[in-house]
């Protein structure tokens, strides 16, 4: 099967690598690349959205959406995968949409760049969140990790709730 790789946990903002499946569907043109940097939309994460990602070849950068899919076979399917396909077939991947009249040709060497500003402030704004919560609808949090990214006017309470230590 096809490896396809993700650079965005190690901190990648940019990769270039070769078109390995392309799907045309509906005036749109779904591609994987072997190596991307970005985040993509993901049903299951609804919290944290995908990065502002561009493609970048001939001098020109045409902005991509990336989202999660899968690789079946040679076709490519984004969101979740339906109940009636077998897991063992599918890859699991990020796929990269584009407008059919700009996208690029299967086995094409591509850039793709991510928006390093609008990844940090995602980064920040989600790392906010969980003690954000706890703070809001007094539920416990077990992200204090977090807490030091925090502005210094909140007040945080933590609770046991487990009767452990």
């Amino acid at each position: 099967m096809t490896e396809l790789l993700v650079t965005y946990p190690a901190g990648s903002t940019s990769e270039s690598s070769a078109v390995a499946a392309l799907t045309r569907v509906d005036g749109q043109v779904l591609f994987a690349v072997g190596r991307t940097p970005c985040h993509p939309r993901s049903p299951r994460w609804p919290d944290q959205p995908e990065d502002r990602c561009t493609l970048e070849r001939g001098g020109a950068q045409t902005p991509v959406q990336a989202q999660e899919g899968y690789l079946l076979g040679a076709e490519l399917m984004a969101g979740n995968l339906p109940e009636d396909v077998d897991p063992a077939q599918a890859l699991a991947c990020v796929i990269h949409s584009i407008p059919a009249e700009l996208a690029p040709a299967m086995g094409e060497e591509v850039t793709l760049r991510v928006d390093e500003k609008y990844r940090a402030a995602l980064s920040r704004r989600h790392s906010r969140c969980p003690p954000a919560s706890a703070v809001t609808i007094g539920q416990p949090c077990a992200c204090a990790s977090s807490v030091a990214m925090l502005r210094p006017s909140y007040r945080l309470v933590f609770k046991n709730t487990s009767n452990a230590l």
